[in-house]
């Protein structure tokens, strides 16, 4: 370092006022590999990685107002100037999702995600913005991904089962609502949505259960109490028809016929995945 400490740090400062972030960090950075113990230095280095607290407060008051537009508008000069400063990143984020901002929203939470690879409420935001989308692929990966560093995470686990549940695993769905209700059991919300995933997959008894646990915290909700009557019907229907075939069938391939009735039951409910499982039970069972 053929030049003094002082000559550095004026070259630092007179970057930061040009608002040159990234040249005057290097600078900080040559100085204190050098001298690692300077204190000019690291509070130089500290001041760019901390914005002050006024325009945080600021921008949180912003934000926590609906006033939107202005938080990105004072917001993203601050991360520009302070681009190692995760909260700004998060507001930005967390703003321009609001407002509907797809791309500006998957840049905030990526640069959130870059400084720190285990910020799980990014993973779950970017899950949401590519739900939104109909890119469930991409959502279900990042929803992985919160929940493969956070395993408590009980919204990632609930907004997993949503987006598996539109690419048609119903299976998968349903076992990540049950992740979620064991975290937070009483949530009306997942409750509700996990009932109806039981209730698509036939699996009826369960579904009653679901339901009557939101009817538990909301008493006067129709479309559950709805739901719920459905099911308790669909199940008479079902039983009675299998009973009805039980009684007909008499040959050897007894078991194969009523997997096949099943499945047929099944297709007629609409839900193809427990008709496809029954006809394969029905195959198998009968080259038995």
């Amino acid at each position: 370092m053929s030049k003094s400490i002082d000559q550095y740090l004026r070259k630092a400062q007179l970057h930061v006022k040009a608002g040159e972030v990234v040249q005057a960090e290097e600078v900080y950075k040559q100085v204190l590999a050098k001298f690692p113990k300077n204190r000019k230095a690291m509070l130089g280095y500290q001041k760019l990685k901390t914005p002050p607290q006024a325009p945080i407060d600021e921008l949180i008051s912003l934000f926590n107002s609906g006033r939107l537009r202005e938080a990105v508008s004072l917001g993203e000069p601050l991360a520009r100037q302070f681009p190692s400063a995760v909260i700004l990143h998060e507001i930005l984020g967390a703003a321009n999702m609001n407002l509907g901002n797809s791309d500006e929203t998957i840049a905030s939470y990526n640069k959130v995600l870059k400084i720190n690879p285990k910020h799980t409420d990014a993973y779950n935001n970017l899950g949401m913005v590519f739900y939104n989308q109909g890119k469930f692929s991409k959502s279900i990966e990042n929803y992985r991904k919160a929940i493969e560093v956070e395993p408590s995470f009980a919204d990632a686990h609930y907004n997993l089962a949503n987006a598996l549940k539109q690419t048609g695993d119903l299976r998968g769905a349903i076992k990540s609502y049950s992740a979620s209700i064991a975290i937070n059991p009483s949530d009306a919300e997942v409750l509700k949505n996990y009932g109806n995933a039981l209730k698509d997959y036939g699996e009826f008894e369960k579904a009653i259960e679901c339901y009557t646990q939101v009817l538990a915290i909301h008493p006067n909700q129709a479309d559950i109490q709805n739901n719920m009557n459905n099911v308790v019907k669909q199940k008479a229907e079902i039983t009675s028809s299998v009973k009805q075939q039980i009684i007909q069938e008499s040959t050897t391939s007894e078991v194969a016929q009523f997997f096949y009735y099943l499945a047929i039951l099944f297709y007629k409910m609409g839900n193809t995945k427990r008709s496809l499982e029954n006809v394969e039970k029905s195959v198998k069972t009968d080259a038995k």
